[in-house]
């Protein structure tokens, strides 16, 4: 009786390591249900009406399918990977608290730099099992371990500025700028808004984003305001977003911006940032608008989303 109930309780054991594991396999892309799929298509990205202040004129662009995620990165998202929350509006001196009822860790990170969203995407994706996406040369050799990589620099540093993409791996990442574009205009669900998801001219702008108008000049929770086609949150508003791109003012007249998954030209003095912030009131706030800042510089107005590509 000893052994027969010995045998029940290994098949037991047996079956629930066999069930964990199936478990295991099934939940191992879970991590994408916190990201929204994007189906690639080519596009007409820019507008011609809008080009004048944002060098952004309409043009042929592709991209292929990637994850992006639904809402900006939050204070309580970017410290559980990063361990620390560099953000302004934290606490509640000087006018940085939220709005009664909002979620402070649920309001945007920010006042950080490019820099610092490329390193807690490979943190970030080293916690969840996949290959980080960015690389530093250390020593004369590629590292995507973070920690190798230094103190941070305050100005512009040459190797902070060569850090690549190796676009085979499977981790998070930042957006392309064609990407970012792609994604809050709706995707192939798009129907045509100039902004995300509404009509920066006709609608109640107010119930889209935060703004200007409405922001009383601060961040706010993310995604309390309406969302877009594909279900994204805060795409114009909140805080401005990086993207990989460097920023040319003239890219976008060139041939090269119309080839699939276009990520800008090799080098320049600034990165891109989309998308407009709780202080804009103008064209920046939408899908077309283009910002830039230098990447080793942290703002209040900017912070970032991450995304994955979809092949991988």
């Amino acid at each position: 009786m000893k052994k027969y109930f010995g045998y029940v309780a290994l098949f037991l054991m047996t079956a629930a390591a066999v069930l964990s594991i199936v478990g295991c396999k099934k939940k191992e892309p879970a991590f994408e249900d916190e990201l929204v799929f994007v189906e690639g298509a080519a596009f007409i990205m820019g507008n011609d009406d809008f080009s004048a202040g944002y060098n952004n004129r309409a043009h042929n662009a592709e991209v292929s399918s990637f994850y992006v995620g639904a809402t900006e990165v939050t204070q309580a998202d970017f410290e559980a990977i990063m361990g620390y929350n560099p953000s302004f509006y934290v606490g509640e001196s000087k006018g940085k608290a939220v709005t009664e009822g909002e979620n402070q860790e649920k309001r945007p990170v920010e006042k950080i730099s490019w820099y610092e969203a490329v390193m807690y995407c490979n943190k970030l994706s080293e916690s969840r099992g996949l290959t980080p996406v960015y690389t530093k040369e250390v020593e004369g050799k590629d590292e995507t371990d973070i920690s190798l990589w230094g103190e941070v620099p305050e100005k512009a540093n040459k190797e902070w500025n060569e850090i690549k993409w190796n676009k085979e791996a499977n981790g998070y990442r930042l957006l392309t700028e064609a990407e970012w574009e792609f994604a809050a205009k709706g995707g192939k669900l798009t129907s045509g808004k100039t902004s995300a998801g509404f009509d920066f001219y006709d609608d109640n702008v107010e119930y889209y984003v935060w703004a200007g108008i409405n922001s009383k000049q601060l961040t706010h929770e993310v995604g309390l305001k309406e969302k877009n086609e594909l279900g994204l949150y805060d795409m114009n508003g909140n805080v401005w977003e990086w993207c990989w791109d460097w920023f040319s003012e003239s890219y976008y007249k060139k041939e090269a911006a119309a080839e699939k998954d276009t990520s800008g030209p090799a080098i320049a003095d600034y990165r891109v940032v989309r998308g407009g912030s709780w202080e804009d009131e103008d064209e920046t706030l939408t899908v077309f608008g283009r910002g830039s800042s230098s990447p080793h510089l942290p703002s209040r107005r900017i912070g970032f989303r991450i995304a994955r590509s979809a092949s991988k």
